[in-house]
């Protein structure tokens, strides 16, 4: 709805419990400008809690191409709030999936990383807060994960890119964690070895039951 109404050249996306720097949107546009050819930007988040505390810093990867990246796991910092998109380019790729919720935002990065080049910013411009009332504690992700995966078959195929599903057992295995689901949490990031060290798996496993 938003993205037929929009009247201006460049749209953009916050979360209502997320967090924008003053010149987050003015950064953005600039960088896109620079790029010459960029039609869409992220910049760098950082992770905070219900009381505005920092948990963890989350930098955007340094490249211009990341269609391919963005088919096998979602790369974008903090969620749908760092974005900067061309409203043409929003329409042209058909905005967000309504059947999708949790993923929405991936689910359209994917459409825009297969369009265009991104203009990345490696200055943090957003913060995504972790609340109890938030949807990142939402753990059934199941069907979602399926669909994503089912609706890019194709374009992983063509370009010979394999989903990362260890990737999303570790994000799962986050939301498990701050779902307080302490058991599927230490699972989830056991299943995760093949995308991290068995070293690191055990850490986060251990983590998750105790914290």
């Amino acid at each position: 709805t938003g993205l037929r109404a929009a009247s201006k050249p460049w749209v953009a996306f916050i979360d209502d419990d997320d967090l924008w720097a003053p010149e987050k949107l003015a950064t953005q546009v600039s960088a896109m400008e620079r790029s010459g050819d960029a039609r869409w930007s992220c910049s760098a988040a950082i992770i905070i809690n219900e009381h505005r505390l920092p948990i963890r810093h989350q930098p955007p990867l340094a490249r211009r191409d990341l269609a391919e990246v963005l088919l096998a796991r979602n790369v974008i910092p903090g969620g749908a709030s760092g974005v900067v998109a061309a409203t043409d380019l929003a329409r042209e790729v058909g905005g967000f999936d309504p059947r999708f919720s949790v993923l929405a935002d991936w689910d359209f990065w994917i459409r825009l990383g297969l369009a265009s080049p991104v203009a990345t910013v490696s200055r943090v411009l957003h913060a995504y807060r972790i609340h109890p009332d938030g949807m990142s504690i939402t753990t059934d992700v199941g069907p979602e994960l399926r669909l994503i995966e089912d609706k890019y078959v194709s374009e992983r195929q063509a370009r010979g890119v394999v989903f990362d599903r260890p990737a999303m057992t570790v994000w799962v295995g986050d939301r498990q964690q701050r779902a307080g689901l302490r058991l599927p949490a230490a699972e989830s990031y056991l299943r995760s070895v093949p995308r991290i060290s068995r070293a690191k798996a055990a850490l986060k496993a251990a983590e998750g039951l105790l914290w």
